[in-house]
């Protein structure tokens, strides 16, 4: 299994704080609401994790972010590569997570987990192992369900997502 390290710069990480911090008061001037689901962390840090990490993600495999900020949201996918939408999903943990399979709108997702503290993932300590990438069909194929505590959601292990370097050696096309 192959993947990446990544160390974010200043640069990135500032642009991070900066997007979360507007992501926030958008939330607060529309009367969001939160659907925090670690207990262990705020929804704040959760939600910069989560921009940290797309950012390392692009980093590694290329690919644009959105960063506009919208009461709505986005609609799930966070870049394109090769024409195809990909959601990125950081955790702490070596494994993809999604709710519920209505969470992956995408084609393909990416798993990242931050090898950090999770109430401060903008330290420039942090590290970001971009695991590799699979598409929403492989992920339903092989997911199963676990409870974190919290309820149960999908999960896959990172055993089963393409590793950024057979990724890049066999492209897009053939991840199943």
């Amino acid at each position: 299994m192959s993947f990446v390290d990544v160390r974010l710069s200043a640069v990135e990480v500032e642009r991070c704080v900066a997007f979360t911090d507007l992501v926030w008061a958008n939330k607060t001037e529309f009367s969001v609401v939160d659907r925090k689901f670690d207990r262990r962390n705020s929804s704040y840090s959760v939600s910069l994790m989560g921009k940290l990490g797309e950012v390392a993600a692009c980093n590694v495999f290329g690919g644009e972010l959105d960063w506009s900020v919208s009461p709505s949201g986005d609609d799930g996918s966070d870049t394109f590569l090769d024409g195809m939408s990909v959601q990125i999903k950081t955790s702490t943990r070596p494994l993809l997570i999604f709710n519920d399979a209505g969470c992956f709108s995408a084609d393909s997702a990416i798993l990242v987990q931050l090898l950090g503290e999770r109430t401060c993932p903008e330290s420039l300590d942090s590290v970001w192992r971009v695991w590799g990438i699979v598409s929403r069909a492989r992920f339903m194929r092989l997911c199963y369900e676990h409870d974190f505590g919290y309820g149960s959601r999908l999960v896959l292990d990172r055993e089963f997502v393409t590793g950024v370097e057979a990724y890049r050696l066999i492209g897009a096309r053939s991840r199943d």
